[in-house]
């Protein structure tokens, strides 16, 4: 990013789109990265980036990625997927609200996440990507 001069042009979060994670939760049901893609973590990554430049990832607001893959959600975990985000360091959270059914469920697990990165130690940017804004809550830009 440096040596291709985009610093230069105003950009400073490398994200990490949907399907960075593992097929399946780890011990604990903690979320980890893909062993291939990232085979010594997103921690790792993020202690690797040059100084100036954040790292943001993505996540979901359903038991499953939005990418239509097996990887699994935030849903239901939305606590601990942040915690473990904030201890990796990561600086930029894209929560994604896909395939919208109606469920409060979803549309809860929104304010959860917001709620939690909130109580990080270090500002985060949280962003809500979603393909159907018609049940969400208004007051999530609070």
């Amino acid at each position: 990013m440096q040596s291709k001069g985009l610093k230069d042009l105003g950009y400073e979060y490398l994200l990490l789109d949907d399907c960075w994670m593992a097929e399946k939760r780890g011990e604990g049901s903690h979320l980890q990265a893909d062993k291939a893609k990232f085979p010594n973590g997103i921690k790792s990554l993020v202690s690797k980036l040059i100084p100036g430049f954040k790292i943001g990832l993505t996540s979901s607001a359903d038991e499953k990625s939005c990418s239509g893959s097996n990887k699994p959600g935030s849903l239901g975990y939305e606590n601990l997927d942040a915690m473990d985000f904030g201890s990796w360091g990561i600086q930029h959270l894209r929560y994604e609200y896909c395939n919208d059914s109606g469920d409060n469920r979803k549309a809860n697990s929104l304010k959860v996440m917001k709620d939690t990165v909130s109580q990080f130690s270090y500002d985060i940017l949280f962003s809500i990507w979603a393909q159907d804004y018609s049940n969400l809550d208004p007051n999530l830009a609070d």
